[in-house]
């Protein structure tokens, strides 16, 4: 089943094996926006942005385009 989260609930994920912490949140429901951060344990990258799918509706089909903003940065 697809992740459908409520409006302001989040999603948090610690990987101290791996060395980042991710965090996200659904700020919109229409239209649908969500926003994330993620971020190097070691303070060597920061990664955030949000994203909204573009819906397109075809007769009996459905296309979603993913839209929005991505960074990443690089800090050492």
């Amino acid at each position: 089943k697809p992740f459908n989260p409520l409006l302001g609930e989040t999603y948090e994920l610690i990987r101290e094996d791996l060395g980042f912490r991710f965090i996200s949140e659904q700020v919109s429901h229409h239209p649908p926006i969500s926003a994330f951060h993620s971020e190097g344990l070691n303070h060597d990258f920061l990664f955030h942005g949000s994203i909204y799918p573009k819906l397109k509706f075809w007769g009996k089909s459905v296309e979603a385009e993913p839209r929005g903003t991505i960074t990443l940065e690089l800090l050492k």
